[in-house]
């Protein structure tokens, strides 16, 4: 099971580069040489998914919404992820922009 917890706002980049690391490893499997070397495997996905990652980076930095209004931004990171097979939903912690967002390998 896999799951991620992302609070939004141009400040917190390394949100956006975890969602799309989480699609790209919902999308295609890894092809490092062996199952146990997962930086190679990490590396990969990502290079596979440059143009995704760009893309949901891209569509944030357009909304540019101030931190604890980011209603846009999350919506479309939800929307993204929900595509991708993850289980989402908004808010959570009292943070209304929240997205929480589920992986399940075992019930895909």
């Amino acid at each position: 099971m896999f799951a991620i917890n992302c609070r939004l706002n141009r400040v917190n980049s390394i949100a956006v580069l975890v969602a799309a690391l989480a699609l790209g490893l919902v999308f295609a499997p890894a092809t490092a040489d062996s199952p146990s070397d997962p930086k190679r495997a990490a590396f990969e996905v990502v290079d596979r998914n440059a143009e995704q990652i760009a893309t949901v980076g891209d569509v944030l930095y357009y909304y540019a919404e101030p931190g604890m209004q980011e209603h846009e931004s999350a919506k479309y990171v939800k929307e993204t992820l929900e595509r991708a097979g993850f289980t989402v939903a908004l808010g959570g912690a009292g943070m209304p922009t929240n997205v929480w967002a589920k992986w399940d390998r075992e019930n895909r």
